[in-house]
């Protein structure tokens, strides 16, 4: 089972310069932005083309870091979070397998617990994991954080047979869900 590996040094150089001057002006308060509200209410999200290029610029990266040579991105977001949201110990399901989690900002430093371990993450540093394998959360914070997801899976995970993740696993345009297919398309 792969554990948790900080990364301390994800973005440097221009890369980083970029990468902060693009976020410096993103915010969902502003009245134009498209930012939506999580599914279960505790933060704001937003995806967004800019973001997709760091994302794939990281494959690479990512493909070391957990020694998966074809491991692929699937998608990456920006998360908004207030003081004091609680999340729960969960496990990643669906196209999400493999992520990079980024502390773009925060008034403090993050707690990512995991496998009955805690890892603090300050601003800037980032933490590399496989989340469909054990447990996981990143504790409240008392102030403002915003960070940044980059998810990525295996070739056979069905999101790159066009497969739709829901609450009760993938499902498929034709009606079938994921215990109904097999993995045939590599």
């Amino acid at each position: 089972m792969l554990d948790a590996v900080k990364i301390t040094d994800l973005f440097k150089g221009n890369q980083l310069k970029e990468l902060e001057s693009w976020l410096d002006f993103e915010t969902p308060y502003e009245s134009n932005s498209n930012w939506l509200r999580s599914p279960d209410g505790s933060h704001m999200v937003k995806s967004c083309e800019e973001l997709n290029t760091f994302h794939k610029v990281l494959t690479d990266k990512a493909r070391e870091i957990f020694s998966v040579h074809n491991l692929l991105p699937t998608f990456s977001n920006i998360n908004w979070y207030e003081p004091n949201v609680e999340k729960e110990l969960h496990f990643d399901t669906g196209e999400t397998e493999y992520t990079i989690l980024y502390n773009y900002f925060s008034d403090d430093k993050l707690v990512f617990t995991y496998n009955n371990d805690q890892l603090e993450l300050k601003q800037g540093e980032a933490i590399a994991y496989c989340g469909s394998e054990f447990e996981h959360m990143v504790g409240s914070s008392e102030g403002v954080n915003i960070r940044l997801n980059f998810n990525f899976a295996k070739p056979s995970n069905y999101f790159f047979v066009l497969g739709n993740h829901t609450n009760e696993g993938f499902e498929f345009p034709s009606g079938r869900i994921e215990s109904e297919v097999g993995v045939d398309w590599l």
